[in-house]
């Protein structure tokens, strides 16, 4: 057996179009390209849980409209981990996942912005 589990996220469209774009430039499965999301999440996640004395962040628990349930066959030590985070945040694993992908793509925005921003400089040093 590979240690791997399928799980059910409820996820809005527009999450589920990322997934899918990202895993397909990256040339990678969704479920490992998730699975990579997630893991680059865990530090935020981290933060977000000290930055808040420990205690759980209140009102997360809500349910998003518009959700479509969406399926990944996960490692399960990413499972295990988000399970944790998800009661230690009183947050639902769909949320943290939402999270981890938005919060991938913030870091992807920014540096696009820095290599564009390099780019011009070096096209106005050259005149």
């Amino acid at each position: 057996m590979d240690n791997k589990k399928k799980v059910t996220y409820t996820l809005d469209q527009r999450i589920i179009n990322i997934i899918e774009n990202r895993s397909y430039l990256s040339d990678q499965s969704q479920s490992r390209w998730l699975s990579n999301c997630i893991q680059l999440g865990f530090q935020m996640m981290v933060d977000d849980y000290n930055e808040n004395d420990k205690q759980p962040l209140v009102g997360a628990k809500r349910k998003r409209p518009n959700t479509i349930p969406k399926t990944f066959t996960l490692p399960m030590d990413v499972i295990t981990t988000l399970n944790w985070f998800s009661e230690k945040l009183v947050m639902k694993k769909s949320h943290l996942v939402i999270g981890c992908v938005l919060n991938f793509e913030k870091m992807e925005s920014e540096k696009l912005s820095q290599q564009i921003k390099e780019l011009m400089d070096s096209v106005e040093d050259s005149y």
